[in-house]
């Protein structure tokens, strides 16, 4: 038989118990609310004042659910005492268990043997005893903590590692778990000792306190330490200041500052120290705010500037030898109007390189505008696409560039009777622009000011005939020729008129062949009359997929807007092709080169072959350039790289190297160790460049070396050394 009672007044304190005290105050419901409990028998001794439950006892008041064999509640001392199998399910998620408990003034104090807590992020907390004050404080004696599963074959058997302590307390208030007397054990191995630790409660995401130490060695710093502080402001930002000392450097402030607003966010990151060798002052500041206006417009900024290059790279801050800092405000769906989207910024750069960038070639930009528009499908399934922008760009010694743009676009897909697909489009480009200096850096024109406009159209019309068959045996083929004429008018070189800021790169391979344009930017525009043709072809058969292209590009006028060796500057272009082979799910090889129209050689050679499961996995590739137009000097690069990659478990292993063939030198190196479960991570990297590759202006090349080591919700120990 199950009895159910509700039991009011001083009775209604047995929901209240709890045991292991690891829970502020009383979950929020009231000390005088019913109390209800389910046994399989209750007895009440009148005269002794003694309420007695037995078998599968459940109590509950408002979340809290206590669970025992047997309970005993005296109402003329207010004792309660519970036995055996005992549970406490608490409000937040947190199950705690205990052989036994003494319970009074209203179940605030007590003494409870045995016992065990499950608490948030998979903590576990046991001690042979423990004693609770004021319902908030809980102090343990002989306790563990762990965040690690115990081996299912074994569970006698110690967890991967464990917090051994005399005496341990647990303040439900400060949300805070301290130990005396500690020993950090590794697989039942005492690693390390130490007098005094503590550590947030699993449950909480921030709490004010010391963070994991930082250790690490260094050319330049020689041996350092740094011990954070992790400061909670309130509820809506943070900081983190991080003192560092070294032996060779004066001592380096770091700070990181949080917080978030009801409409945005603000992230900045900084640090400030003195320079023993240069006898300067040293620093940065990388900082980056976002915020919503309303539903349509959203402004932010990014800062990000620093004394010099070789600061951020001996402190492992950054490799970045460009820093970008602009603000921005842009929209989406304009007027309500479905596919809209504006942007209105300002850019400044910053070039660490001391020996190789000028400050006074270095662009700003202020303002650039740009406003797009992407409409629906309309009449035949066309679209329509709309843009328009401005920038300025200003250096102190070169050429100031002004230019208005706008471009209108037209597609058109249709399909033929026999399942040819034909597509119709339409391109114009109109810009106007205004510039000073340009007989200075970047163009070098004779001419020192100019003023021009270009309208620009075109029009293309792309031809494809999908062929396709299927056997039994022979699987799926698919051979696809591929015909984009398009006609322009001739641009020209366009000399020292229009400048060029945007469109001083130009990489042609398969997936630049098709289009209006093979320049990156709109200050070079591509003219005349021209032909793009490809054979696209694909087999597909018992899970073995081959797919390649192979094309060129024709026009009836050389282009002088492309300079040698880019594989544009003839009539007839260099041939691109492309293939990859995937023959079964754990191979798969892609190959890319570029080859000159008349005479075959190589320009460009890109190939990646991966072969093995997740559980081991090799990659091998080949890099061939040639001598770059955009670079100066002009030299060529030939590169093999090796690779592998394992992943067993929780442990991931990793290993690359790079090569330059034609000097005979390596480029770079990886190596990469992980391990990670439930508890535990373990992590080590070690990274090598060599030469040019390296993050030094000497060319003498760079090692880091990175030891990560992560107790989950106690902390993590880490070491570089660079």
């Amino acid at each position: 038989m199950i009895i159910a009672m509700a039991v009011l007044a001083s009775a209604s304190h047995l929901a209240i118990a709890q045991p292991t005290g690891l829970e502020v105050g009383d979950g929020g419901q009231s000390r005088d609310e019913p109390v209800f409990f389910t046994a399989d028998e209750v007895e009440y001794d009148r005269d002794a004042g003694l309420v007695t439950a037995r078998g599968q006892i459940e109590a509950w008041q408002g979340e809290r659910i206590l669970r025992a064999e047997t309970m005993t509640y005296d109402r003329n001392t207010g004792r309660m005492t519970a036995q055996g199998n005992i549970v406490l399910l608490e409000p937040d998620g947190q199950v705690l268990f205990a052989d036994r408990a003494d319970l009074t003034d209203s179940m605030r104090n007590g003494i409870i043997e045995g016992m065990r807590g499950l608490l948030a992020q998979n903590g576990r907390l046991a001690a042979n005893g423990a004693r609770r004050t004021g319902g908030t404080v809980t102090e343990m004696s002989r306790a563990v903590y762990s965040t690690c599963d115990l081996c299912k074959e074994d569970p006698t058997r110690p967890p991967l590692w464990q917090i051994r302590a005399r005496v341990a307390r647990h303040d439900s208030v400060e949300k805070r778990i301290s130990y005396r007397d500690v020993t950090m054990q590794f697989a039942g191995i005492p690693i390390f000792y130490m007098p005094v630790l503590w550590h947030a409660d699993p449950s909480v995401k921030r709490q004010s306190g010391l963070l994991a130490p930082i250790f690490g060695r260094s050319t330049h710093l020689g041996a350092f330490t740094g011990i954070p502080y992790y400061w909670v402001i309130d509820d809506q930002s943070d900081m983190t200041i991080t003192p560092l000392i070294s032996t060779k450097q004066y001592p380096l402030l770091g700070l990181e500052y949080r917080r978030r607003f009801n409409a945005g966010m603000l992230e900045a990151t900084g640090a400030v120290t003195y320079d023993r060798e240069d006898r300067s002052w040293k620093g940065h500041i990388f900082a980056n705010g976002r915020f919503a206006y309303d539903e349509v417009w959203r402004y932010g900024f990014n800062l990000n500037r620093a004394t010099d290059d070789e600061y951020l790279r001996n402190y492992r801050i950054s490799t970045q030898r460009v820093l970008t800092s602009q603000v921005y405000a842009e929209g989406f769906g304009i007027n309500g109007i479905e596919g809209t989207y504006a942007r209105i910024d300002s850019r400044i750069y910053q070039g660490l390189r001391s020996a190789i960038d000028d400050d006074a070639l270095i662009p700003f930009v202020l303002p650039r505008i740009y406003v797009d528009y992407a409409g629906p499908t309309g009449w035949l399934n066309s679209r329509l696409g709309l843009d328009a922008g401005f920038f300025a760009l200003t250096r102190q010694s070169g050429t100031d560039t002004r230019r208005i743009a706008g471009r209108s676009t037209w597609e058109m897909p249709l399909r033929g009777s026999w399942g040819e697909q034909i597509t119709l489009a339409a391109n114009l480009d109109m810009l106007a622009y205004q510039a000073n200096d340009l007989n200075r850096f970047p163009n070098y024109y004779s001419t020192q000011s100019a003023g021009a406009t270009r309208v620009h159209p075109q029009v293309s019309l792309t031809w494809s005939w999908p062929w396709a068959r299927h056997t039994e045996t022979m699987g799926s083929q698919i051979i696809e020729p591929i015909v984009q004429l398009v006609a322009a008018p001739n641009v020209g070189s366009g000399r020292n008129r229009i400048p060029n800021e945007d469109s001083r790169d130009l990489e042609f391979t398969d997936a630049t062949l098709f289009g209006f344009n093979k320049f990156p930017g709109r200050d070079q525009l591509e003219g005349g009359l021209r032909a793009n043709v490809g054979l696209k072809a694909s087999w597909y058969i018992a899970g073995t997929v081959v797919d390649g292209l192979v094309g060129q590009s024709y026009r009836t006028h050389r282009d002088d807007n492309f300079p040698t060796g880019s594989g544009l500057e003839d009539k007839a272009s260099d041939i691109v092709s492309r293939v990859t082979f995937i023959p079964t799910p754990w191979m798969d090889l892609t190959w890319r080169g570029r080859f000159d129209n008349e005479s075959g050689r190589r320009r460009l050679m890109d190939s990646v072959a991966t072969v093995g499961p997740s559980q081991f996995r090799a990659s091998v590739g080949y890099l061939y350039t040639g001598a770059s137009p955009y670079i100066s000097p002009h030299t060529e690069r030939s590169e093999i790289s090796l690779g592998v990659s394992s992943q067993i478990g929780p442990w991931r292993f990793g290993a690359s190297t790079r090569r330059d063939i034609k000097s005979r030198h390596m480029v770079a190196t990886d190596l990469a160790v992980s391990y990670e479960d439930e508890c535990f991570i373990f992590d080590i990297r070690y990274q090598r460049r060599f030469g040019t590759t390296s993050t030094r202006d000497d060319g003498r090349g760079d090692t880091a070396l990175l030891f990560r080591l992560v107790f989950k919700t106690v902390g993590e120990f880490g070491f570089n050394a660079l």
